[in-house]
């Protein structure tokens, strides 16, 4: 325990070769740390944080009101500041509900997760900065919770939006998805069913028009799956030449109908499924 001077020059620089120095550097080396309401104008905390070795992540933050004008100093410490709101620099509301906030999101359980996912799936996507975002963000990196999202969200503005938070860049290259990427590219898919093709179809040629093999069976299973007159023909011949130009170089055992470049029959079948 730290009470005193003479106890603080002890415990970092004399007694027991500085055991709170050993145990600080041991400590953040192997943990995530948050800082909240400190200052960190400890004099040996100045020079001990700035020389510990990093592995290229960021493992230290600190609370800092958005009033403060040293994030420079934050940074040169190697440490990362998460601002939080201030009308004024003594104004310390926004860090109370901050930090409940974190208190709220540590302790939710799956049920608060549907419920809270749903409420902002259901609406119109937030903007990039919007808590909301972060929690979707964090909601997709997660299979269980990728599934919330899929049910709740209805919103065609939802496939530009994840394009541009780059959760759909995996449905446009090569390679094994992981499964709440799978999840997605079922979702994006149905959109087909609720036609927004025109949308679909600006963010395949983003890409190229590059698709990955999993995200093109789920494209073909829908297109299979509409009735006769359910797309307009424009836009069903368009779907045709899209999916007739990436057919997946690797199918895989289960995909025996899915043709390679060169089986012109499969080709055909391709063309049979669609039409």
């Amino acid at each position: 325990m730290v009470l005193t001077h003479r106890d603080f020059g002890r415990a970092y620089l004399t007694e027991g070769d500085g055991w709170a120095r050993r145990f600080l550097v041991s400590f953040f080396a192997n943990h995530t740390v948050l800082f909240v309401g400190y200052s960190h104008s400890d004099t040996i905390m100045n020079y001990l944080t700035p020389s510990l070795p990093t592995d290229g992540r960021e493992k230290r933050f600190a609370l800092v009101g958005s009033k403060s004008n040293d994030l420079d100093r934050w940074h040169r410490m190697g440490i990362e500041p998460v601002v939080f709101p201030q009308e004024k620099e003594n104004d310390f509301t926004g860090l109370d509900t901050g930090v409940k906030g974190l208190a709220d999101f540590r302790r939710r359980g799956i049920l608060g997760w549907r419920q809270e996912i749903a409420r902002i799936a259901s609406g119109q996507p937030p903007t990039v900065d919007d808590e909301d975002s972060h929690t979707i963000d964090h909601a997709l990196a997660r299979v269980k919770l990728t599934e919330f999202f899929v049910n709740a969200a209805k919103s065609p503005e939802w496939i530009s939006w994840l394009d541009d938070q780059k959760h759909l860049k995996h449905l446009f290259t090569e390679g094994e998805l992981e499964k709440q990427d799978k999840i997605l590219s079922e979702w994006l898919a149905n959109q087909l069913v609720r036609n927004n093709s025109d949308s679909l179809f600006s963010i395949i040629s983003k890409y190229n028009g590059r698709l990955n093999q999993c995200f093109w069976k789920a494209l073909l299973r829908k297109l299979s799956h509409l009735g006769e007159n359910s797309l307009n023909p424009q836009i069903l011949s368009r779907w045709v030449h899209i999916l007739m130009n990436c057919i997946p170089m690797n199918p895989d055992e289960d995909s025996r109908s899915i043709p390679v470049p060169g089986d012109y029959e499969g080709y055909y079948r391709v063309w049979q499924i669609l039409y």
